[in-house]
């Protein structure tokens, strides 16, 4: 989980899982953030089926979901320190050029 996925694979994880729009699925990260909480939702309803001894779980499609929510997540927060520490060195670099 060091290492970023690339977008093909990405597409690939999450639409055998959900359905999503492309606009969905941009490397943005304000569709990562909307992903994460559309996953967070599907994952709570999958959880109830669960526990409901439901015949529509499926345990491995469960399992699926909670890695790719972790992954998402974990990418989530790369990205975000990478966008937040870029932010500070032009904000630096701004004020040494001041």
């Amino acid at each position: 989980m060091t290492a970023l996925l690339d977008q093909a694979t990405r597409i690939r994880k999450l639409g055998g899982l959900i359905p999503l729009w492309p606009n969905e699925l941009e490397p943005t990260l304000t569709a990562r953030a909307t992903l994460i909480g559309t996953l967070r939702q599907i994952l709570k309803a999958e959880r109830a089926r669960g526990l409901a001894n439901s015949f529509a779980y499926d345990l491995p499609r469960h399992r699926a979901l909670m890695r790719e929510f972790h992954r998402e997540r974990t990418e989530f927060a790369l990205l975000l320190v990478a966008a937040l520490a870029q932010r500070e060195s032009a904000r630096q670099a701004t004020a040494i050029a001041a």
